[in-house]
């Protein structure tokens, strides 16, 4: 569920974000919590576009890793993503 403070942050930055960092966005404020793999899967994307975005989200301090999950695609510990406080 979308809270309202949600909603005006994202109205806030919608100038500064392009069109799939958007969408990554809207996506971990319906997820809250997420790996890259399950962004994509939310999305429809191929895992490589969801990466170079959350890269991108990071360095603009957008969103923040919150622990490791396992990965059960690939049996390995991956990074978990949420939206910076």
């Amino acid at each position: 569920m979308i809270r309202d403070t949600q909603k005006t942050s994202y109205e806030l930055l919608k100038p500064q974000l392009g069109m799939k960092q958007k969408q990554v966005v809207l996506a971990l404020m319906q997820l809250t919590k997420a790996t890259n793999r399950e962004l994509a899967t939310h999305l429809g994307w191929e895992i490589n576009s969801v990466t170079g975005r959350v890269n991108e989200l990071m360095h603009k301090k957008l969103i923040t890793s919150n622990g490791t999950r396992l990965d059960t695609y690939t049996k390995r510990n991956v990074t978990l993503w949420q939206l910076t406080k």
